[in-house]
């Protein structure tokens, strides 16, 4: 009896799967091999990767930070670092993070840490220090460090502010009036929203050399009000006439002027700050105590 089984030369299709497995081994073989030797072209791309992901984390861990869940924002924040261990907008965070919590010395590390890394962000690591050290009661040292960040990448009025209230809380009315007239100087200037906005790019491009170049030299660049004229400046001239930061400034500056006796500048400021932001309680109470002294 005659076998069914048919012999003889495979069919193509075996002979089409054989060779593609054979294909698919030689691939896993030689990726071992080129794994192995480690080229500069699959370092870069596990860098991205992990660039990615660790930037992903921290997103998340900001997302979490605004909502005041802290325990979130700080397990999103170390994962971030586990990934990338040198993520300074990770390692800023992390420590503010942590200073919500009672760890603010912890933060106070982690941003020495991060100042050590060189990124060029000194000046919101000095600026996050400053605040954990004066809400920590550490006035003098806060104010050592708010010094640090003049001329930073933080925000200056910003900065100004925070060093007026301190001097004035300390009763160093003089260098107060200085600090909130270099903040007013700046919120009053039609150019400074603008250079904000480019000093925040710097860290979105960061890794992106040929933009992050012309956002640099854009900030070199000397802008003035004329500049901005055809683009935004009505705009910022508008929210200026009506910005209760400006007109708050006004109002420690009139205080200010109160307590260095000169009654008629602090009327001028509290005036300011009415004119600017009508609902502005603090100002009325003030210039109503300060025309009964005058009285």
């Amino acid at each position: 009896m005659k076998s069914s089984v048919k012999t003889g030369k495979p069919s193509r299709l075996r002979t089409a799967i054989t060779l593609g497995l054979i294909f698919i081994w030689l691939c896993l073989i030689s990726f071992a091999f080129i794994a192995a030797s480690e080229p500069p072209w699959l370092k870069n791309i596990s860098k991205f990767g992990k660039t990615g992901e660790s930037r992903t984390m921290k997103d998340l861990g900001d997302n979490y930070l605004r909502q005041k869940n802290f325990l979130m924002a700080i397990a999103h924040y170390q994962r971030a670092l586990e990934i990338k261990p040198d993520f300074v907008g990770a390692m800023t965070n992390l420590a503010i993070a942590l200073n919500f919590t009672g760890n603010g010395e912890r933060g106070i590390k982690i941003l020495r840490d991060a100042l050590k890394l060189n990124s060029g962000q000194s000046g919101v690591i000095y600026f996050n220090m400053a605040q954990i050290l004066e809400g920590q009661g550490k006035k003098k040292e806060a104010i050592e460090y708010y010094m640090k960040t003049i001329d930073s990448e933080v925000e200056q009025d910003m900065v100004y502010r925070r060093l007026g209230i301190l001097y004035l809380d300390a009763k160093e009315y003089e260098n107060a009036r200085v600090a909130f007239e270099m903040a007013l100087q700046i919120q009053t200037d039609a150019v400074t929203p603008y250079l904000n906005m480019l000093k925040l790019n710097l860290e979105v491009y960061r890794a992106d050399k040929d933009n992050l170049r012309i956002i640099e030299q854009m900030i070199k660049d000397s802008l003035n009000a004329e500049d901005l004229k055809y683009f935004d400046l009505n705009t910022i001239e508008t929210i200026n006439r009506s910005d209760p930061e400006i007109a708050r400034t006004h109002n420690y500056l009139g205080i200010i002027c109160t307590a260095q006796g000169n009654v008629d500048r602090a009327r001028e400021h509290f005036e300011e700050s009415q004119r600017i932001w009508p609902e502005n309680i603090d100002a009325r109470n003030s210039l109503q105590m300060l025309m009964q002294k005058k009285k």
